[in-house]
């Protein structure tokens, strides 16, 4: 038995396989049984799939996990990874683990695992996710378009997604109403744009799309542009949720664990980005 699948059944010892009967004493971890831990198990498949040398049916087992929801992990995990920046289209929007297909030749190398971020990140990452998994169960909708528009627009080195039209604003709507389900609600959240400009059009835009009155004035925040100042930035916007300093010594670590949680559930339960109303999400 390798390491990792004792320290599993340390940490899971519920969702381990019963050494005398053979039987899995969890669920499968799926979005039908929103009660299951799936954070860590799930991280922890995935790096054992692209790094253990037993077949890929011997480790489903020691899951208790079906193999089509073993397939399904790892399809998803590999077009995480192959999402592209729009800059080119040369670089990975999300930063994953590859696999060396040279330690091990039984495996393709084509099995990628988020990065588990430190300590302080990881609480806050396990801290969410029973909200998570409660708002999957009762909006699946607005789950997977939330996660769908942040795999696509997140800012992977500041773990903070950038909305660029302010006129096709589905999915920052779609990502701001996923917070306000996990209890993060708009009073917690910094709107960041780049336009110096006293007024502007397109912050207008983003005021009225995400109804941000008079009260959230103060949240409305002036960044410099991540790149050299242009025509584009000054449409963009970024959606920053800001977490209690208890969560972690230092202040990018909050973000690194609940950017490591939105890799894990889009992971886990799927994603989307085919815009759709947020007044239908809201209403599904």
């Amino acid at each position: 038995m390798g390491v990792g699948v004792q320290a599993f059944r340390r940490r899971f010892p519920r969702l381990a396989r019963n050494p005398t009967t053979q039987q899995s004493t969890g669920k499968i971890l799926t979005s039908e049984n929103p009660e299951v831990e799936w954070l860590m198990p799930a991280w922890l498949f995935l790096q054992l799939a692209g790094t253990s040398t037993q077949p890929l049916e011997a480790i489903a087992e020691q899951f208790g996990w079906s193999m089509p929801r073993c397939r399904e992990l790892l399809a998803r995990a590999a077009a995480i990874a192959a999402i592209r920046e729009e800059r080119g289209g040369k670089v990975r929007r999300i930063t994953m683990l590859q696999q060396n297909a040279s330690k091990n030749s039984a495996k393709a190398p084509n099995h990628f695992w988020p990065k588990k971020p430190r300590e302080c990140g990881l609480n806050l990452a396990l801290q969410y996710e029973r909200r998570v998994t409660a708002i999957v169960h009762s909006n699946p909708h607005l789950v997977r378009h939330a996660l769908g528009g942040y795999l696509h627009n997140v800012w992977s080195t500041r773990c903070i997604p950038v909305f660029r039209n302010p006129f096709l604003p589905e999915e920052a709507c779609h990502y701001v109403h996923f917070l306000e389900a996990i209890g993060l609600q708009k009073s917690s959240l910094q709107f960041i744009h780049f336009n110096p400009a006293r007024r502007s059009r397109f912050r207008k835009q983003w005021r009225s799309a995400l109804q941000l009155n008079w009260r959230y004035a103060k949240q409305i925040i002036y960044y410099d542009p991540l790149f050299r100042r242009n025509s584009a930035s000054d449409r963009w916007l970024a959606i920053l949720p800001v977490f209690d300093r208890a969560h972690g010594s230092r202040v990018t670590d909050p973000l690194k664990g609940f950017h490591f949680l939105l890799i894990m559930a889009a992971i886990a339960f799927g994603y989307d980005r085919s815009p759709r109303p947020a007044s239908a999400l809201d209403a599904s």
